[in-house]
């Protein structure tokens, strides 16, 4: 996956990330003001020591996660070689025994030890993760009272880009694709977890940002990835949903080059585990 935006656990997820990967930071990626206040308020929630391990689901190009390692031991975990070879480049020294990057689908065991970390932290992931997976390794690999972290962006649901997935969202469905949704997802396991004793943890809003695109480059972006709404595609079935937007966006917002702006903003989220867990619990 991509720190964190990335390719955790889904069916033919590595060659679309190890595709996606040269260019997925520009497409893609977080302000890098962003990134590092995320990272700094993921240390500020969990107040990691310095020989506690963070585990990062889905690091990817290590966004944030170049930030995290500064001060703790780290797990990063990615299904794509090609964005975790990225991750590597950004790092000050190869030699770093604190430092471990993981080629591995997080919907499978996790590469870290029972009762290892003292935080989890999945940015912008939660529609690529099996909640019942997750569950069962958020309770074997936390400690007690660990935390497990979710960061997500909020985009202004009128600015442009939200009016193009909305009507992207509506046209995959008429295909009989029903997209992932990514805050259903994570509050499954967010729930699943406060039902076995976890503490919810406040919403923080991070940071807030204004991102600017025309019709045509929000277009272009989502022509060179393999999926839409968290689903692999067809390339057939991508070009037609494509194709409709696009006339759609002509029709209702007009020059499709004219640039627009729209707030953004990240928001963390999560839990404090409990400090006895003599049962496992199960979503649903």
């Amino acid at each position: 996956m991509h720190g964190g935006h990335g390719p955790v656990g889904v069916a033919n997820e590595p060659e679309r990330f190890d595709a996606q990967a040269p260019g997925f930071d520009r497409r893609a990626g977080l302000p890098a003001h962003a990134a590092r206040a995320v990272a700094r308020a993921v240390l500020e929630i969990a107040a990691p020591g310095p020989d506690d391990l963070l585990v990062e689901l889905g690091a990817g190009t290590g966004e944030i996660g170049r930030h995290l390692i500064e001060s703790i031991c780290y797990v990063g975990i990615d299904r794509s070689e090609a964005m975790l070879e990225l991750f590597r480049e950004k790092l000050a020294s190869d030699d770093d025994a604190r430092v471990r990057l993981s080629r591995t689908d997080a919907n499978r065991r996790w590469p870290v030890g029972d009762n290892s970390a003292k935080v989890v932290f999945a940015s912008r992931v939660g529609h690529l993760l099996d909640a019942e997976h997750l569950l069962a390794e958020l309770q074997r690999v936390c400690r007690p009272e660990g935390y497990f972290l979710v960061g997500r962006v909020i985009r202004d649901p009128d600015g442009l880009k939200s009016r193009l997935r909305r009507q992207r969202i509506l046209l995959l469905r008429r295909q009989g694709v029903a997209p992932r949704d990514a805050e259903e997802a994570t509050e499954r396991a967010l729930g699943g977890l406060v039902a076995c004793g976890a503490v919810r943890i406040q919403p923080r809003r991070v940071t807030t940002w204004t991102a600017r695109a025309s019709v045509r480059e929000i277009l272009d972006a989502w022509g060179v990835v393999g999926a839409m709404g968290g689903k692999q595609l067809g390339a057939a079935t991508r070009a037609r949903v494509l194709t409709e937007v696009e006339s759609w966006a002509a029709c209702e917002l007009g020059d499709l080059d004219e640039v627009a702006a729209w707030e953004e903003r990240y928001v963390l989220e999560g839990v404090r585990m409990p400090g006895d867990r003599r049962s496992t619990c199960r979503v649903g």
